[in-house]
């Protein structure tokens, strides 16, 4: 084992631009928000990395799903016009 040689990389093309395009991808895969992403990798505007949001799209059907979640809801008090959590 001592004389075996390292293999040569097998990445044909590689930039250092894949690696930033894995990096957005794993963090979209993650569930990471799509404004962390786009903050963690220096876009200007979230156009850009909104072209990653395919990668996840369980992550969309979970955020929808949080619409059936119960929470708490303000309503306004016709009495005293003060707001009060039920």
């Amino acid at each position: 084992m001592e004389d075996e040689k390292p293999r040569e990389p097998q990445i044909e093309n590689f930039r250092i631009h894949d690696l930033r395009h894995t990096c957005a991808a794993w963090l979209v895969t993650a569930g990471v928000p799509l404004a962390e992403i786009r903050d963690i990798l220096g876009h200007s505007t979230i156009l850009m990395t909104e072209k990653y949001a395919h990668l996840a799209p369980d992550n969309l059907r979970s955020a929808i799903a949080r619409l059936d979640t119960p929470r708490h809801v303000c309503v306004t008090s016709p009495s005293d016009g003060r707001q009060k959590s039920r």
